[in-house]
């Protein structure tokens, strides 16, 4: 049961939660009936039996015809799962127990990019969920219907909802809470719960915008380390 009184007390959250169902949609609006099967459904599922025989420990399932499209360089761990449409480019590694699920939207996962164990990507009607290139996501974060910009951190736990833009070289604290629709500038530190934007970062404490220009796949140690450098400079907060 929703507090109204407490909602009351707190307009940022009213004003937010306005946001969300303004961008949600239900019935047939969401997920239109259907008469039948695709009238491609065979050529669907080709490919998505190539897919499993390429991913045998994976879920990977078609929404529709949308079958998943998944680069040569690929990673995806046992459990993980895909559905729908969703591209994965060349050396983006998706780990144990991730969810990308597109039905009514679609989900770009760019080049480099990482997903960690228990990350769950699902979109909007009105949203698609796009990850740049040389993106981290740690472990058991949510990302619905948002944009992730180039050589972002987005930290354990974070839930980053429906319209919302992180810009390029952004941190995203672990916990936190990026409500709807919130623009965030490039080389911006985000933290909290709702998030808020904490101060712009200097570029060269970004550690992502430098360590992944490296040969193919990238230096996840390097990342790492660079990581712990630049977070140990500044005011001690957790990523």
């Amino acid at each position: 049961m929703i507090n109204v009184r407490a909602l009351a007390r707190c307009p940022f959250s009213l004003s937010r939660a306005r946001g969300l169902a303004i961008r949600t949609a239900v019935g047939e609006e969401s997920c239109p009936r259907v008469e039948g099967p695709p009238a491609d459904l065979h050529a669907a599922e080709r490919r998505l039996a190539e897919l499993r025989a390429r991913f045998p420990r994976a879920f990977i399932e078609r929404y529709l015809s949308a079958v998943p499209t998944v680069s040569s360089s690929v990673l995806v761990c046992a459990g993980a799962a895909l559905v729908g449409d969703v591209t994965l480019g060349e050396g983006a590694s998706v780990w144990f127990g991730c969810v990308l699920r597109a039905d009514i939207n679609r989900i770009v996962v760019g080049k480099n990019s990482n997903l960690q164990d228990g990350t769950v990507l699902h979109l909007g009607d009105l949203d698609a969920t796009i990850i740049g290139e040389d993106v981290v996501v740690g472990h058991r974060a949510v990302l619905h219907g948002c944009t992730i910009e180039d050589a972002c951190l987005i930290g354990m736990n974070a839930t980053v909802l429906d319209g919302c833009t992180i810009g390029k070289g952004s941190i995203v604290g672990a916990g936190a809470v990026v409500p709807a629709g919130l623009q965030v500038p490039p080389n911006s530190l985000v933290l909290g719960l709702p998030a808020k934007i904490g101060f712009r970062l200097a570029v060269h404490a970004c550690p992502l915008q430098s360590a992944c220009q490296v040969p193919s796949q990238g230096d996840l140690s390097t990342l790492r380390r660079r990581l712990l450098r630049a977070t140990s400079k500044s005011s001690g907060t957790g990523i």
